[in-house]
């Protein structure tokens, strides 16, 4: 006698997003909408992977943003404007400046400089600890079994979790010991 192999199915019953009805209240948004997730398949319109990523910057737009960022202060900006006025000062008859602008630009930079250094260091060390967080490996149950990292785990997998392990974010639990 052949084993049959069934078909498992997770349905999601979340609540209709906007109104509904008429008055647009509450009781009229009572509709559901229906969400299918199945096991030991791809499901359609999910991402593939699980990467977590919380870092904000990568090699190559750091600076920009950083700088953006930086200059998003007021006290930057007001700073950094009054430099201006007074390199114009210098350089034109139009206005005398009793300050040279080397000391409102100097400190200026020394202070983005040092903001700058503290966001990369601390943008290296969330990309280290998304990448420590995405090799912790799972105990994967559909999908040959086994381990994978939280990098790899996908929806619709059945994921065993225990106490004191770390869990990903997205998940759902089916049962739990006390």
């Amino acid at each position: 006698m052949a084993r049959r192999r069934s078909r498992c199915k997770i349905v999601l019953v979340l609540p209709a997003v906007g109104g509904g009805g008429e008055r647009g209240d509450l009781m009229a948004t009572t509709k559901a909408e229906t969400r299918h997730v199945r096991l030991r398949a791809l499901n359609a319109g999910h991402a593939s992977t699980n990467v977590l990523t919380t870092s904000k910057f990568t090699w190559w737009n750091f600076l920009p943003l950083a700088l953006f960022a930086q200059f998003r202060r007021v006290a930057n900006m007001y700073f950094l404007l009054m430099g201006l006025l007074m390199m114009i000062g210098e350089s034109t008859p139009g206005f005398n400046s009793p300050y040279s602008s080397a000391t409102t630009i100097g400190p200026l930079t020394i202070l983005i400089t040092i903001s700058l250094i503290n966001d990369g260091l601390t943008d290296l060390q969330r990309h280290s600890a998304d990448r420590v967080m995405n090799k912790t490996p799972v105990d994967v149950v559909n999908r040959g079994g086994g381990k994978l990292t939280l990098a790899h785990i996908r929806s619709g997998d059945l994921v065993v979790v225990r106490r004191g392990e770390t869990a990903p974010v997205d998940l759902v639990a089916l049962a739990g010991a006390g």
